[in-house]
């Protein structure tokens, strides 16, 4: 009877050992599980998600520069948040090297930001949007504004790349 004690309580612990064993594999499997849903549901919105630059033109004005890029919405998901957006321009600067900015989103025009310019069904024609106006729907384009300083120099090429928060980047050169 002394060893049936032991015995039993050597049984018990084998056991809450296995099942412990046994739930952290579930637990494992479930997380696992859990990554590869969220993995591919970013994949099907990245899938969905396609803004093209299409244009890019540079205007100097004194101690600035503007960049008016064209973007076109050729995916299926709709784009509100323009705050949330990354936009870098690389250029030659004036009397100067080359230069590379990150610009942050600014409501308002100020060096070394961007902004929306304009929404349009078609900018080539400058057919305004009907549809949820300061929303970049599919099949919609937008203009933004990047206003850089120093100036960019007259006869170099520069280059933006401008990243929505689902999809590809979108890139685009440009001439000073």
């Amino acid at each position: 009877m002394s060893a049936a004690i032991p015995a039993v309580i050597g049984f018990a612990i084998t056991v809450a050992s296995v099942f412990t064993g046994f739930w952290g594999l579930l637990d494992v499997r479930a997380t696992q599980a859990l990554a590869s849903v969220a993995f591919n549901e970013a994949r099907r919105r990245d899938a969905m998600a396609d803004v093209r630059a299409i244009a890019g033109v540079e205007t100097g004005s004194g101690t600035y520069s503007e960049v008016d890029v064209t973007l076109t919405n050729a995916g299926k998901l709709s784009y509100a948040v323009f705050s949330k957006w990354d936009v870098v321009v690389k250029y030659d600067a004036d009397a100067g090297p080359e230069t590379r900015l990150y610009v942050p989103y600014s409501a308002t025009a100020a060096n070394n930001t961007w902004r929306v310019q304009q929404h349009y069904l078609d900018s080539g024609v400058s057919s305004p949007e009907l549809v949820e106006p300061g929303v970049l729907n599919p099949g919609e384009e937008v203009v933004i504004r990047i206003r850089v300083s120093p100036q960019v120099e007259n006869g170099t090429v520069g280059e933006v790349v401008i990243s929505p928060p689902l999809g590809k980047a979108a890139y685009i050169q440009f001439n000073g």
